[in-house]
Order: C-alpha cells, then structure tokens, then sequence
C-alpha cells in the first residue's frame, strides 16, 4: 500500500479566532482507495506557504 494522492484544505475561523485564524487538514489516499483526514497544528507562517511545504514534502517522499 502506497499512498498516491494528497489534497489540503485551509479553513478560515471567524473571529474571535479560537484556535487559531485558520485550520489546515489535509487528506491522503492509497493506492488501495484508503482515506485518512489529519490536521496540521503549530503552523507558525502564512497558510498557502504550509501547504507548499506539506506538497513539497509529499513529492519527495513519493
């Protein structure tokens, strides 16, 4: 089992901005058609660069 696709989501929060300004959860799915949702916490720059970090890492772990 290989995990073949990646897709991210930014979610704003409307204030008071409990937890945070936005959220980012991305999903991975397998070659076997498996899906897992996970939240990507302690972020500490702007939203699209964590995602760029996160399609960064995944490309190279392929």
């Amino acid at each position: 089992m290989k995990i073949k696709d990646l897709k991210t989501f930014v979610v704003g929060n409307p204030p008071p901005h409990f937890g945070g300004r936005y959220f980012i959860f991305l999903k991975l799915i397998t070659d076997d058609g498996i899906e897992g949702v996970g939240e990507v916490y302690c972020a500490t720059f702007a939203p699209h660069v964590i995602v760029k970090m996160i399609e960064d890492v995944f490309e190279r772990s392929r």
